[in-house]
């Protein structure tokens, strides 16, 4: 069945028609176009709803904190490390949210997924990322007629429009800000755990995998080039094992290979702790360590690209990139890969000394006005409209 939808003005969106066709009109078409609603569930039963995904740290991260948003509101999450049988599902969620990168090749079964639960009229979406072009060799007929995605950031919206798949909405990241307070307070604690690992100096943290375009090899040099003008530039890089052997002969260098064994509250302790935050990836959906940072009041440095750009505060310090490459890494993906000048970061770096040691108030009034910034996105709003449209949904059925 093919419907014209029309999606009226709303914040970061512009107005559009366009047709869709799917295997369930009547709850997609609401949920285009329900309002935030916080009216009582149908019989007063709470929505129980499934967050899907794999154990990957991000993926896993989001989904928590969706589920936490949707206990908060009364509803009843599972989140589920794997994709049940349409049959299991129904015993288990009225609804599903598949929350997975957006790779048409590496990502496939669970979009199978979500196709057959739409079939047995279990509504489900896929809350997605992507990191570049999708190929169309590899996007589906099905993947285009039997999906509805939700966006985390423009950039992912555009990406998987050009490819023809159905987006109904661009729903950033969301932090829980409870989580942000009290690692906060950690970060004394942390910053000890920083010195003892690196002596005194200007701490710059970063938490990336050691994914190649994460960009350890080019940040690798940047830092080699900081520290050439600046001995007190000190940095602590919480990645994979693949990716220690880029920063192995660097002095001034604290690479800890636990990227997604520290908890939650340890991570963003280490990002309260550090007086910057460097994001070096080339490519990213969304970039969340860059809004988790803010959040703790730490200011950051990383390469000035959608969607970085999308959630940065202006006044962080962006590094220019001077090209682009396509990648597909044999991943599904063309990874789109922001291509910045080594010398260029070198010199941010040391920008960002000079305002740490030398123009202390002005690192204050960034540090509380990033902070303020990264308030608009608390989990409670930007994931609490989500799920006031998957509430509306079940009052349908």
């Amino acid at each position: 069945m093919c419907i014209g939808i029309y999606i009226g003005p709303c914040a970061g969106a512009a107005s559009a028609t366009f047709n869709v066709t799917l295997p369930f009109p009547v709850w997609a078409l609401y949920l285009i176009a329900a309002a935030p609603s916080q009216r009582p569930l149908r019989g007063g039963a709470a929505v129980k709803i499934a967050l899907v995904t794999s154990r990957a740290t991000s993926l896993m991260e989001v989904a928590r904190a969706i589920a936490y948003v949707a206990r908060r509101r009364g509803l009843q999450p599972v989140i589920l490390e794997y994709a049940p049988s349409p049959v299991d599902m129904k015993r288990m969620a009225g609804m599903v949210i598949v929350v997975m990168t957006m790779n048409p090749l590496l990502s496939r079964s669970w979009f199978l997924a979500a196709r057959d639960y739409n079939k047995e009229n279990i509504p489900s979406w896929i809350y997605t990322t992507t990191e570049g072009r999708l190929p169309k060799r590899y996007v589906k007929p099905w993947m285009q007629r039997d999906l509805v995605f939700i966006a985390n950031s423009q950039y992912t919206r555009e990406k998987l429009e050009e490819a023809g798949l159905t987006v109904v909405d661009v729903v950033p990241h969301g932090i829980v800000m409870s989580e942000v307070e009290q690692a906060v307070k950690l970060a004394e604690t942390a910053r000890k755990h920083l010195e003892s690992r690196l002596g005194s100096g200007v701490y710059y943290v970063t938490v990336a995998s050691s994914h190649r375009r994460k960009g350890h090899e080019l940040y690798a040099r940047a830092i080699m080039l900081a520290r050439q003008e600046c001995e007190e530039c000190k940095f602590y890089i919480l990645t994979g094992q693949e990716a220690t052997v880029y920063y192995s002969d660097i002095e001034g260098v604290y690479v800890d290979p636990r990227f997604g064994q520290l908890s939650r509250m340890e991570v963003l302790a280490l990002m309260a702790a550090a007086d910057w935050y460097v994001q070096p990836s080339l490519a990213e959906g969304f970039g969340l360590p860059v809004l988790e940072a803010q959040a703790v009041g730490t200011p950051c440095i990383h390469p000035a690209y959608p969607p970085l750009t999308e959630h940065s505060h202006k006044d962080n310090l962006w590094v220019p990139y001077e090209q682009v490459i396509y990648d597909p890494m044999g991943e599904g993906i063309e990874y789109e890969l922001h291509i910045y000048r080594a010398d260029e970061m070198a010199k941010t770096i040391l920008k960002a000394y000079d305002i740490t040691v030398n123009k202390k108030d002005e690192y204050k009034a960034l540090s509380e006005r990033v902070r303020e910034h990264a308030k608009q996105y608390d989990a409670e709003k930007v994931y609490g409209r989500l799920l006031d449209s998957i509430s509306e949904v079940e009052e349908l059925g």
